[in-house]
C-alpha cells in the first residue's frame, strides 16, 4: 500500500507540471470579446499545448503552418456590431521587446463553429525563420459574428519554441506616405517616404510625422525596415515629443535595414530632410507601442551626462548610436564636425592644476573628441582641447585642467554612429605656458641645462595684428602672421643647440612656422633685433 501511494503521488505531481493551457482546444478557447483588444506582455502561453483535431487530416493543419500544429492554442473575437471596424490587424509578439518567450509564432484565422469540420480557414501567417513576431491583416470582415484564432510556434528542429506571447487584434491602419498626414494616434502602422512603396522621394523635402499612441505605453518602438537615401545629405531623424523641438535621439542616412529606435515618451516625431540634388528609393518604417519600459541605453546630454566620479576611469563597449544629438558645434578652432551627429557626453569635476589624458579605442574612422569648461553648446564654454574630426581612436594627451570645476568631455562621430571604449587618467604635467603674442612679453624658457624641461606646451596665442611688419621684424615668416608666441633663452654654455616644434595633437593637420633671431646681447634688445 505504501508503494502504491508513493507511485500515485509522483504521477499526480508530473501531471500538474505538464498541465496544458485552458485554451488547448477550440472548445476551451479564450474569448477576447469585442475588438480592438491588446493583451499584456506574456499574458498567454502555448507551453504544454497539444495538437488540435478540427477536421480530417488533409484539412487539419493551416496552410502556412509548416506542416505542424503541435502546440496550438485558441482564441475568439468579435467585431463591433455597428460596423465601425471591419478591417483588422492581428499581431502575435513572442520573444521581442520583452513581450514573451515564444519563438517564430504562427497564426491562422477561422470562421464557423467549434465542432469537427465546422471551421473554415480564412487566412494564416507564419513568422520567418528566427523572427519572433508575426502580423496578419484581414479586410471586410462581418460585424457581430465570432472569428477564431489558432496560434502555434514553429520549430525547424526537434526542440519546441513554445512560450509566452502577447496578442493584439486592432483596427487596421492603412500605410501612410510621409507628407500626406501630419501624424497618427495609432499604436502600430507603416510609414513610407513621400514616393510610397514604388516611387522615390523628391528634392528639398523637410517633412515631419508624429506618433502619439492613445493606448497606454511607456515605449514607442520604431523599426526602419529598410532605407536608401543620399549618404551625408538626406537624413531620417528621430525626436522625443510632438515636434522637432524635442531631444533628437538619432539620425541615419545612406543604406541599411532593420534599424530600431526606442523612444521613451508619450509621442515620437520622425523628420525627413533632403537636399536639392540626388534622390533615392527612400524608406519603409513600422512602429508599435509597448506598455513596458524601453530597453535602449539612456540619452547623454549636458543636463544628464555620464559622470566620471574619480580617476582613473575606464568604460568599454559604449556607443553613441542612441546617445542623442543635443550639441551641433563647439568653441574649438579645430574641426568640430564630430559634434554634428550623436554626442556621448561625460563630465569630470577636477580639483584644478592637473593634467589628464583622454584615450578612445575601437572607434570608426570618422570620430573626434573635445574637452570644454562648460557645455559646448552654451555661450560661456571655452575650448580646453580638441582632436578635430575624421580620425580613428581620437586621443588627447596631457590636457591641462588649470581651474577647479566641472569639465565636459564629448565624443562624436559626425553623421555616423560608432562604438567606442574610453579611458581617462591623470599624467605628470609638462610645463604649460601662456601665449606671449608680443615681443616684450617673450617667455623665458631657461638655459641649456639638465633642469630645462624636455617638453614645453604653449597654449594657442591670439596674435597682435600689425606687430609683425615686412622689412622690420618679419624674418623668415610668411606674411601676414596673426597667431604667434615669442620665447627667449640664455645659453648656459658655448656650443650647438636645436629645437623642434609640433602641434599638441600630432594627428591634427597644422601649419606651424618658426623664426630665430640672435644672438642678442641683453634681454632689453630682444624686440629691436
Amino acid at each position: 500500500m505504501k508503494t502504491f501511494f508513493t507511485l500515485f503521488f509522483s504521477f499526480c505531481s508530473l501531471l500538474a507540471v505538464a498541465q496544458a493551457p485552458v485554451n488547448d482546444d477550440c472548445a476551451g478557447l479564450i474569448d477576447l470579446g469585442v475588438v480592438p483588444f491588446c493583451s499584456n506582455p506574456a499574458q498567454y502561453t502555448n507551453v504544454n499545448a497539444t495538437t488540435s483535431v478540427i477536421a480530417v487530416p488533409a484539412e487539419n493543419i493551416p496552410a502556412c503552418f509548416n506542416n505542424e500544429a503541435d502546440r496550438d492554442v485558441w482564441f475568439q473575437f468579435t467585431l463591433p456590431a455597428d460596423g465601425s471596424i471591419v478591417d483588422i490587424n492581428i499581431s502575435v509578439f513572442g520573444n521581442v521587446f520583452g513581450n514573451g518567450t515564444m519563438q517564430m509564432p504562427q497564426v491562422a484565422i477561422y470562421r464557423g463553429d467549434c465542432v469537427f469540420g465546422g471551421l473554415a480557414e480564412l487566412d494564416c501567417a507564419a513568422a520567418p525563420l528566427n523572427v519572433n513576431q508575426v502580423s496578419l491583416e484581414q479586410f471586410g470582415l462581418t460585424p457581430g459574428i465570432p472569428y477564431y484564432l489558432r496560434i502555434n510556434d514553429y520549430s525547424a528542429t526537434a526542440n519546441p519554441n513554445a512560450g509566452t506571447f502577447r496578442l493584439c487584434v486592432e483596427e487596421y491602419v492603412p500605410d501612410i506616405n510621409m507628407g500626406d498626414v501630419a501624424g497618427t494616434e495609432s499604436c502600430s502602422g507603416t510609414l513610407w517616404d513621400s514616393g510610397g512603396p514604388d516611387g522615390d522621394y523628391t528634392s528639398n523635402e523637410n517633412l515631419n510625422f508624429t506618433i502619439c499612441p492613445q493606448d497606454f505605453h511607456q515605449c514607442i518602438i520604431i523599426n526602419v525596415e529598410n532605407y536608401n537615401t543620399e549618404s551625408g545629405f538626406d537624413y531620417l531623424s528621430f525626436y522625443q515629443g510632438e515636434d522637432v523641438s524635442g531631444v533628437e535621439i538619432t539620425q541615419i542616412a545612406g543604406n541599411g535595414q532593420d534599424f530600431q529606435v526606442q523612444i521613451a515618451a508619450p509621442c515620437a516625431t520622425i523628420n525627413f530632410s533632403s537636399d536639392g540634388s540626388v534622390v533615392s528609393d527612400g524608406f519603409q518604417i513600422t512602429w508599435v507601442c509597448s506598455p513596458d519600459a524601453c530597453v535602449s541605453p539612456p540619452l547623454t546630454t549636458c543636463a544628464d551626462p555620464v559622470v566620471i566620479s574619480s580617476l582613473p576611469y575606464t568604460a568599454n563597449d559604449l556607443s553613441n548610436c542612441f546617445s542623442g544629438n543635443s550639441i551641433n558645434g563647439g568653441p574649438c578652432d579645430s574641426d568640430e564636425a564630430f559634434l554634428a551627429g550623436n554626442d556621448y557626453i561625460f563630465t569630470y569635476t577636477s580639483p584644478g592644476d592637473e593634467c589628464v589624458t583622454f584615450a578612445t579605442t575601437g572607434t570608426n574612422n570618422e570620430s573626434g573628441l573635445g574637452v570644454y569648461d562648460a557645455c559646448p553648446s552654451g555661450p560661456t564654454a571655452n575650448c580646453i582641447a580638441g582632436t578635430g574630426f575624421g580620425i580613428s581612436n581620437p586621443t588627447l594627451n596631457a590636457v591641462f585642467l588649470e581651474n577647479p570645476g566641472t569639465y565636459y568631455i564629448v565624443y562624436g562621430s559626425g553623421d555616423d554612429c560608432s562604438p567606442f571604449n574610453i579611458s581617462v587618467n591623470t599624467v605628470t604635467c609638462p610645463v604649460v605656458l601662456p601665449p606671449a603674442s608680443t615681443c616684450d612679453a617673450a617667455l623665458n624658457i631657461g638655459g641649456c641645462s639638465t633642469a630645462t624641461p624636455q617638453i614645453i606646451t604653449v597654449l594657442p596665442g591670439a596674435g597682435a595684428p600689425g606687430f609683425i611688419q615686412q622689412g622690420v621684424n618679419q624674418g623668415c615668416l610668411v606674411f601676414p602672421q596673426q597667431n604667434y608666441t615669442f620665447f627667449y633663452f640664455v645659453a648656459g654654455a658655448d656650443g650647438k643647440f636645436g629645437f623642434a616644434v609640433e602641434a599638441n595633437n600630432p594627428a591634427e593637420a597644422s601649419d606651424i612656422d618658426f623664426n630665430v633671431w640672435g644672438p642678442i646681447n641683453t634681454v632689453e634688445e630682444v624686440c629691436d633685433h
